[in-house]
């Protein structure tokens, strides 16, 4: 029993650089920085020697968390598919009839 506790524990507590979590979220480590410091991501600060000279860890957890609460549903709560250029309208009548008296007036559109 002790061991499961241990290991949900270190599942909690398992941290990945800033690198590795951008990649998880889909974003540059500039925004997963940002995150960090305004606490939307838990992370803390290693290595503060001349050797490691230090850098940023996130917890896994939290970009886990922060992954599914910034998901993009559907209201039939599927995931939607990313945004893309929409297929082009055809032009209806009154339309034509606009332009045709816009370029008599001089426009160039």
């Amino acid at each position: 029993m002790l061991r499961l506790a241990l290991t949900d524990w270190l599942k909690e507590e398992r941290s990945i650089t800033v690198a590795e979590a951008a990649e998880v979220l889909g974003a540059d480590e500039s925004t997963v920085r940002a995150l960090v410091r305004s606490e939307a991501l838990d992370g803390h600060r290693v290595g503060k020697t001349d050797v490691n000279p230090g850098g940023v860890r996130v917890n896994l957890q939290s970009v886990l968390n922060y992954k599914a609460r910034h998901q993009i549903r559907n209201t039939d709560g599927q995931k939607k598919p990313p945004a893309g250029r929409r297929p082009r309208r055809e032009a209806t009548a009154s339309y034509r009839e606009a332009m045709v008296a816009l370029r008599a007036m001089g426009s160039k559109i």
